[in-house]
């Protein structure tokens, strides 16, 4: 019996260790980005910039818009000349649409992306959802010939890969099932040349790899504005 009970001992000891190193890791990245307080003080946030995609398909040079509600609601919208297009979430639904097409219900992955996306701080913005538990530790990890602190987070195929130094998120990569890109594939999404807004550390420049270098997307963020009105038919299914 007391075989039984040191061992019960020990993996709630081992359990309770993981969970604050776990804790460790993700608390140390919140106070890099700036602290839940300069966080919760932005209730709102848009950022404009200049995007250029090359790929299998050629190059193209356009804009983008983006604009959340902290927490709430998010909306997106690119603008190429010959294509746009936006997508958006109100809180309850998430839809995009193309130029030229109706728009659509987006629901799984996608969805969840887009949600994710109406955080000021990704990592932020998941533990205040779901709490510590949705972080899993996945030790020194080598991503582009550099070793980062890796994070998984649970139940949905997310990785995160944390600087060591500053503690910031330099990478995020996951598996999409895109059919017309022929099935499943690996998208990469580096962050970039971070500088402070607002008390709160964000990157200036983000570079989207899908299915490794299959089509590369890079946004330079080039205004940010927080606590502006927001018209909240922005994030509303369109009409038009």
């Amino acid at each position: 019996m007391f075989r039984t009970v040191q061992h019960v001992a020990i993996v709630g000891f081992a359990a309770a260790l993981g969970a604050n190193v776990r804790a460790d890791v993700i608390d140390a990245h919140i106070a890099a980005v700036g602290g839940t307080e300069a966080l919760a003080k932005i209730k709102t946030m848009q950022r404009k910039g200049n995007i250029a995609i090359e790929g299998e398909f050629g190059q193209f040079d356009g804009t983008r818009r983006e604009a959340i509600i902290n927490g709430k609601k998010a909306y997106t919208a690119t603008d190429f000349g010959a294509f746009a297009s936006q997508s958006g979430w109100n809180g309850e639904i998430g839809w995009d649409k193309n130029a030229g097409q109706e728009p659509k219900e987006i629901e799984g992955d996608e969805l969840e992306t887009l949600k994710l996306s109406a955080g000021i701080d990704p990592l932020a913005a998941i533990k205040h959802q779901y709490g510590q538990a949705a972080f899993k530790l996945a030790g020194d990890q080598e991503l582009d010939g550099r070793t980062y602190d890796a994070v998984d987070i649970v139940d949905t195929g997310w990785t995160f890969f944390l600087d060591k130094q500053t503690k910031l998120i330099a990478a995020m990569i996951t598996k999409r099932n895109d059919p017309n890109l022929g099935g499943e594939l690996v998208l990469k999404i580096a962050y970039d040349d971070y500088q402070a807004v607002e008390g709160v550390q964000l990157p200036h420049k983000t570079v989207t790899d899908i299915a490794d270098g299959r089509a590369v997307m890079t946004t330079t963020y080039t205004e940010t504005t927080v606590n502006q009105p927001i018209n909240d038919t922005l994030f509303d299914w369109p009409t038009e």
